[in-house]
């Protein structure tokens, strides 16, 4: 499947355990300060409760980070719920693909602002 470059890819959010893509080493770098391991390109960071998981989604809002779609409670719907609750007051990104070998990004507008 063809990816972003450059990019953080948030892959789960919902879970215990989130999930993230990222070959950028300066937003690795930032990735790591969150407390995400590196095991064969995929960064995972265990989430101890709600508060800990909309913290997280913040700051990797603040980070530029992709949230991609899906079914069952995609890093998407997760990011978007969070902004309609009012924990996120600013623009987010989403990713989905079409095909395989093509994506389509989109910035979000907040539900609430500050």
């Amino acid at each position: 499947m063809n990816k972003p470059r450059n990019e953080i890819l948030v892959n789960d959010i919902a879970g215990e355990v989130g999930l993230l893509e990222c070959a950028n080493p300066a937003l690795a770098a930032e990735i790591r300060n969150l407390g995400f391991a590196e095991a064969k390109g995929v960064y995972s960071r265990r989430m101890s409760d709600m508060n800990d998981r909309r913290d997280i989604v913040r700051k990797l809002v603040a980070l530029g980070a992709l949230f991609s779609g899906g079914r069952d409670w995609s890093p998407a719907e997760i990011v978007t719920l969070f902004s309609e609750e009012g924990f996120i007051k600013e623009k987010f990104r989403t990713i989905t693909w079409k095909e395989p070998n093509e994506f389509l990004i989109v910035e979000h507008e907040p539900a609430h602002k500050s």
